[in-house]
């Protein structure tokens, strides 16, 4: 009985799990279109509305009731002209092996590391990668932050397109 159980549960979590993450090239995609679009593209990998604001617009997944696996445009003023608004596709995730998974997309979608730097608060580092496209360049923020609620990392990656 438990390893019928046991197997159900395997089932469903590689029919499930997958659709839960996103690829670097899905990333960029819903950082290049509109808010339909990423609307669309988060609801069919199974993450629902959970806050929306003038700073962001947040998906959580179904099951998740915390932002540890969540998606969102975050909105954030420009740096150059503060009455200016840019944005940010930003993807909040606890799965090493997401993490994994990103960091080889990354260099195989020929992005490079520029940076690599602490967190100023000591509880985190961040990995910055960048690729040119166009007349465009693609950053990809990856940051790896040490919980005191959890007893794992948690893990944020941010695609800019400037």
């Amino acid at each position: 009985m438990k390893f019928a159980f046991f197997t159900a549960f395997l089932a469903i979590l590689v029919k499930t799990g997958p659709a839960q993450s996103f690829t670097i090239p899905e990333l960029i995609d819903l950082e290049n279109n509109d808010i339909d679009f990423f609307d669309s593209k988060v609801i069919q990998k199974g993450y629902l509305l959970s806050k929306s604001n003038n700073d962001e617009v947040r998906y959580t997944l179904k099951d998740n009731l915390a932002m540890l696996n969540s998606i969102a445009i975050a909105y954030y003023p420009n740096v150059v002209d503060s009455s200016l608004r840019d944005r940010c596709i930003w993807w909040i995730f606890n799965s090493e092996s997401n993490y994994i998974k990103i960091k080889s997309e990354l260099k195989s979608e020929g992005f490079a590391i520029v940076n690599d730097l602490a967190e100023k608060d000591g509880k985190g580092h961040r990995f910055i990668y960048a690729r040119k496209e166009n007349e465009k360049v693609v950053s990809i923020h990856l940051v790896i932050r040490n919980s005191e609620i959890y007893k794992y990392p948690i893990y944020n990656l941010l695609v800019y397109n400037k």
